[in-house]
């Protein structure tokens, strides 16, 4: 069915022949099998191939000029498939749709088949045509019916009397119609219906309105209560309006009140304290005005006695009693502390709030003061000590009322004994029970003192003057230890020690008192670094170790070879000892001969500070 022409397209046609020829194209010598040129293996079609521009039949006419076509639909003229949309119609109207006759088969969706059909319907129609080459085409479109306007009135007629309805005088009862063509084009129909008032007719109403208002009904004005009749006479119809006017009630209502005085009662929107009478103006639920009225009392005020008993000095003793005037209080507190029996106890000295409630809620408060109990002065004699030191003094109260202690917890006595020298605070209790305190000094008849300097450091080989402070007649002096000393009975020696030494003055004063004081000298140790030694185990000067005026600790040694590579580290060693120093070897090799350097860090005390020394030191052979 199918052969590719020469510029390789493929062309399709329904009958042809074809004979095969081999350097014969006018096919004078048959070779089967060999390659031919189509255009000449074609020489015999019987039948015009479309769209390919080439005179397949050889008649002279091209394409779908040659009307010896081998297909006629290839060059078929497609019929135009009208494209409906939407039709708008009135309801019971008809439409015809027609689509174009050279479609061989129009089919629609309920299976009518035809090119014409005439429509009445509302909805959506589906339709597929076809023609002569089947093809197929497709259309959708849709019908819609237009508004039709439909209006109903009705009209009153009183009997005799004439309607005009749609140019025509209407006298009866009835339903009368006129059907018109809408804007849209549809006809549209608008009835109304005709009816009879009753020749007379009565209505009743029902009215309320307050004292002094006024009604008007029809132009009527009415401004008592009961029943009234009013005629309507203005048209052809009578028509009776009776109305039944009742009276809305008014009021006048009359309070009374009682309030404590300084409250404040809120009536009305109103903020009233004031006795008198106080009036209101408001309006019922119909409107009309209505009177409030009320009066205004004060209770009695609150009536009754305080009673305040002194508190003891820092404690709670003192006491309160609220004694009523009458049976008219409900209760009392104080500072907020209620008390249902009027009396307040165990109370500080101090300020406080009484609040005193009657039984009618009214509150009076004020202020009071729980005083503190007048303590009348007591006579202390006091006995001091001789020496500073001595524990001999007493203190002796002179009033038998007043007893004194120096300790709460201990038993309260006439006289406290064996005081040493200062200042003590004295409790006194009185009979009452109330405890005061009060300041004593107990002295020292011969106020002998010492003070040495602060602690010093001094370099090895150095003096240094001791200078005391003393107060007080001084007749002995003695410091011990005296070594390092000048003198060991002076009063201001001057030390040389050797080592630090702490040095303790006692001083003896005329009347025989004794006080004494101690300080400390501190000695910064020498110290001496070799800075050649020769490790070769001849006994002489073999090891480097640290020498110093005293032993010193020594918190640690490091010695570096030239290169800073650590040949040598030792912690935590006194100075002074061979067994702790370098023997000049590293890693159990001897090392070799050249200079080191190193550093220690020590301590000459407990409490000083570290101090770090550097040196150089030549090892040799």
């Amino acid at each position: 069915s199918y052969i590719q022409n020469a510029s390789g397209g493929t062309l399709k046609f329904k009958e042809i022949k074809i004979e095969d020829y081999h350097d014969d194209p006018c096919g004078t010598q048959k070779t089967p099998g060999a390659d031919i040129d189509a255009v000449c293996a074609l020489s015999t079609i019987a039948a015009e191939i479309c769209n390919n521009g080439i005179d397949d039949d050889g008649n002279g006419l091209v394409d779908c000029d040659d009307p010896a076509l081998s297909d006629q639909c290839c060059c078929l003229d497609t019929p135009l498939l009208e494209d409906y949309d939407l039709f708008l119609i009135c309801s019971g109207q008809e439409i015809e749709i027609s689509y174009n006759p050279l479609f061989q088969e129009v089919l629609w969706q309920d299976s009518f088949i035809g090119n014409n059909r005439i429509l009445n319907t509302e909805g959506t129609y589906f339709v597929v045509a076809k023609d002569s080459c089947q093809n197929v085409f497709v259309d959708t479109f849709t019908i819609q019916f237009l508004e039709i306007i439909t209006s109903l009135d009705t009209l009153q007629l009183c009997q005799g009397d004439t309607l005009h309805i749609f140019g025509q005088d209407v006298t009866q009862e009835g339903t009368y119609n006129q059907t018109f063509t809408a804007s849209n084009g549809c006809d549209s129909t608008q009835y109304f219906v005709v009816e009879y008032y009753e020749e007379s007719q009565v209505q009743e109403f029902d009215f309320s309105m307050c004292q002094g208002d006024s009604l008007s009904f029809l132009n009527v004005w009415i401004t008592d209560f009961g029943d009234f009749s009013i005629i309507d006479s203005s048209g052809n119809c009578l028509l009776e309006y009776l109305l039944h006017i009742d009276e809305n009630p008014s009021y006048e209502i009359f309070f009374q009140e009682s309030i404590c005085k300084g409250e404040v009662l809120v009536w009305q929107g109103m903020e009233i304290n004031d006795e008198g009478q106080y009036f209101a103006n408001l309006s019922t639920s119909s409107g009309c005005d209505s009177i409030l009225s009320l009066t205004l009392k004060h209770f009695p005020e609150v009536s009754y006695q305080v009673n305040i008993n002194a508190s003891c000095a820092d404690s709670d003793t003192g006491n309160v009693t609220v004694s009523p005037e009458g049976n008219n209080l409900a209760w009392a507190e104080l500072n907020g502390v209620p008390s249902d029996n009027f009396s307040f106890q165990n109370l500080n000295a101090g300020t406080y709030v009484l609040s005193v409630i009657d039984i009618n809620g009214c509150r009076s408060d004020s202020m009071i003061i729980v005083d503190n109990y007048q303590f009348n002065e007591v006579d202390l004699e006091v006995l001091d000590n001789i020496c500073a030191d001595d524990s001999v003094g007493s203190i002796a109260s002179q009033n038998p009322e007043y007893l004194i202690s120096t300790n709460l917890d201990s038993i309260f006595s006439n006289e406290i004994m064996n005081l040493s020298s200062g200042n003590y605070t004295i409790y006194i209790k009185t009979s009452e029970g109330c405890l005061f305190d009060t300041s004593v000094m107990v002295k020292s008849i011969d106020s002998v003192s010492v003070m040495l300097p602060p602690d010093v450091t001094i370099d090895y080989g150095d003096s240094y003057q001791i200078i005391p402070t003393i107060t007080g007649n001084i007749t002995n002096f003695t410091w011990s230890p005296v070594s390092g000393l000048d003198c060991g009975d002076c009063p201001t020696p001057l030390a040389t020690p050797d080592q630090s030494t702490q040095y303790l003055l006692t001083v003896t004063s005329e009347m025989g008192c004794v006080t004494s004081d101690y300080f400390n000298i501190f000695i910064t140790p020498s110290v001496i670094f070799p800075n050649i030694f020769s490790p070769n185990s001849d006994g002489n000067n073999d090891i480097f170790f640290l020498n110093s005026s005293g032993d010193i600790l020594i918190v640690e040694m490091k010695i570096f070879d030239r290169w800073g590579d650590l040949v040598f580290n030792n912690e935590n060693f006194l100075s002074n000892d061979s067994t702790q120093g370098w023997d000049g070897t590293f890693n159990g090799k001897k090392v070799e001969s050249g200079v080191y350097t190193g550093f220690v860090k020590y301590l000459l005390g407990p409490n000083s500070e570290f101090q770090i020394l550097k040196f150089d030191v030549t090892v040799i052979k």
